[in-house]
């Protein structure tokens, strides 16, 4: 039993590593017919499958499944369920489990802290992200670039654009390494600002940081100035 569990859990490992989660499970429905009980390892790779699939509540008919067989979740299984969850903005759900993960005594890492606080940024809930962040800080969790940008994006967002170039340089004091979407995100909130000039400048110093702007970068420029030209051609119109 061992072994064909062994090799059921590779078979359902690769299946999901290509996106054939459907396959793994049906794969999981055999053994479980054969009256093997599978484990942890196993719900885990199916979960994690259909959260990236986009499928959350696939997921978490597994998570609740695997618990009803006295499966116990370990971290992965909650980051993995918790990071489904707020990609698909769900952040009721995912605050739920999170609190219930904290009750059983796991430590939440980087990637649980930065999937909260992307997930509450993209809903526009600042504050409950900043908490987060400040959370994560006082556990001695170091926020990587991808937190960061998910902050700057969420600021942008709600039109706080000065906050979010603090944030930027607050990264690049920290040594951290910027990358195309953080530069991306605060040429958006510069644009949506009509700071055009300024998202210029900051798309000068992406290509002197060895960056270079991507089509999101230019349409996102060109868009801002086409729509600075019609309103500056409407008001000239006004006027006479």
């Amino acid at each position: 039993h061992k072994e064909y569990r062994r090799q059921r859990q590779m078979c359902i490992r690769d299946s999901c590593k290509t996106g054939k989660v459907v396959e793994a499970e049906t794969i999981l429905r055999e053994m479980m017919n054969q009256g093997i009980v599978p484990d942890n390892v196993i719900y885990t790779t199916l979960i994690d499958g259909f959260c990236k699939m986009g499928n959350v509540a696939a997921a978490y008919r597994l998570f609740d499944e695997m618990r009803g067989l006295n499966i116990i979740p370990d971290l992965l299984t909650y980051t993995a369920i918790i990071c489904g969850f707020c990609l698909t903005g769900k952040m009721v759900e995912a605050k739920k489990l999170f609190h219930e993960m904290l009750g059983r005594g796991l430590e939440p890492d980087e990637i649980v802290y930065t999937a909260l606080i992307d997930g509450y940024c993209k809903a526009g809930e600042m504050k409950k992200a900043f908490s987060l962040h400040n959370n994560m800080v006082q556990m001695r969790l170091t926020p990587n670039v991808v937190t960061y940008t998910a902050l700057a994006d969420g600021l942008c967002k709600s039109g706080e654009i000065e906050t979010a170039n603090e944030l930027l340089h607050e990264m690049c004091r920290k040594g951290l390494q910027l990358n195309i979407y953080t530069y991306n995100s605060i040429v958006n909130g510069l644009c949506k600002a009509g700071n055009i000039l300024q998202a210029v400048k900051l798309m000068e110093d992406m290509e002197v940081a060895g960056f270079h702007p991507d089509t999101f970068t230019y349409t996102t420029i060109m868009d801002a100035y086409c729509k600075s030209c019609l309103l500056y051609t409407s008001d000239a119109a006004d006027d006479t």
